[in-house]
């Protein structure tokens, strides 16, 4: 059997997420495919050995059916999972055009109604168009979270029954391994002053502006230092306010990272700032290596990963006094390591690539997920 996932690009969060899903579903033998879109400009995932990866030159829904129409007859794949709305329309346009019987299975990754407010409002209800016309036509829709799929049920006004809840691939077999790695640096080989660590994109719904404003209040009492992991388009503006900081020699940015999981591994806490999220790969990431988190208690994600506080700090969006008491509370009465991966358990990437599996090889998807 093969499958085909569709994805823009294999760097960033959703592209480990498909190819952690491809490592799970190549251990059971079944082929499978990534139709990216174009070459990542950074560093991609390592691909699992077996896994053939091709490159569209695109997917707009009317330019490139051609070509997706040929690969569906050539390659006739048991099943597609596409992780875009444009993917989505494109797969379900071909598989008509085609009249190979694949199962078209849609990932919800994010809070569309979210990510949907930055548009005009001509663009916001075009988009909302889309959604409602195609999304219903698919064999399956997959939210990552209960939060985005209440969101997307809401926005493209589907029923939630019809969405399955299956969380991101995130604990991988490698994942300890990596973790191995020295990150060479002397922060985090001096346990004695304990480092927060940030890991993600720099974008305005992460707001890793909150983290220096409560790491100010935080460092103020509490000797600490702050490490950011990542790259974006406020990573100036967040240089820019460190400097301004009474603490500034106790904060780096460290940049992008392939391999961010040395770096975490030897932090004493991981923070999450963000405004909004779709799922929070980092805090599984975090508490599979035994690293306490705190997370602001945004949609949709973190409060469901952490159990509406139960594996760690949840705290108001936007508020940084909260932020760094959330933070102190880590550092002083961190849970065991033991008991953060035991809990991590069920995001490991061969249980969830199961659940897919069974959607996009036809299977009726359970209501709720």
């Amino acid at each position: 059997m093969r499958i085909a996932l569709t994805v823009p690009a294999l760097d960033g969060g959703i592209g480990r997420n498909l190819v952690n899903l491809a490592s799970g579903w190549r251990d059971t033998g079944i082929d499978v495919d990534i139709i990216v879109d174009h070459r990542c400009p950074t560093e991609p995932p390592d691909i699992p050995a077996g896994v053939t990866v091709i490159e569209s030159g695109g997917s707009h829904p009317v330019v490139k059916l051609p070509w997706l129409i040929r690969y569906l007859r050539d390659r006739r794949p048991a099943g597609i999972l596409t992780p875009v709305a444009r993917h989505t329309v494109w797969a379900l346009r071909a598989r008509t055009c085609s009249r190979v019987p694949v199962s078209v299975v849609a990932n919800v990754h994010n809070d569309y109604r979210m990510t949907l407010q930055a548009l005009r409002p001509g663009k916001r209800r075009s988009r909302i168009a889309v959604l409602r016309r195609y999304y219903p036509r698919c064999d399956a829709i997959v939210a990552v979270s209960h939060g985005v799929a209440r969101s997307f049920s809401q926005l493209a006004d589907i029923p939630e029954n019809r969405l399955t809840v299956i969380p991101n691939p995130v604990v991988t077999p490698s994942l300890a391994a990596l973790a191995e790695d020295s990150p060479g640096h002397p922060w985090f080989d001096a346990p004695e002053i304990p480092v927060i660590i940030w890991v993600g994109r720099m974008e305005p719904q992460k707001n890793a502006m909150l983290l220096i404003e409560a790491f100010d209040r935080l460092r103020a009492t509490t000797p600490c230092r702050l490490a950011f992991v990542g790259t974006g388009s406020e990573q100036p503006g967040l240089i820019e306010r460190a400097r301004t900081s009474p603490f500034r020699d106790a904060i780096v940015f460290l940049g992008h990272q392939k391999n961010p999981y040395g770096f975490m591994r030897r932090a004493a806490v991981l923070a999450l700032s963000s405004d909004w999220e779709g799922f929070g790969n980092v805090v599984v990431e975090a508490m599979a290596l035994g690293i306490p988190v705190v997370s602001t208690d945004c949609p949709s994600g973190p409060a469901e990963i952490l159990e509406n506080g139960r594996w760690g700090p949840l705290t108001p969006c936007g508020d940084a006094a909260a932020l760094a008491a959330g933070i102190r509370q880590c550092l002083e009465q961190p849970l065991a390591p033991a008991v953060l991966q035991e809990a991590a358990q069920r995001y490991r990437s061969d249980v969830v690539a199961k659940r897919y599996l069974h959607l996009l090889s036809g299977g009726t998807p359970p209501n709720g997920g």
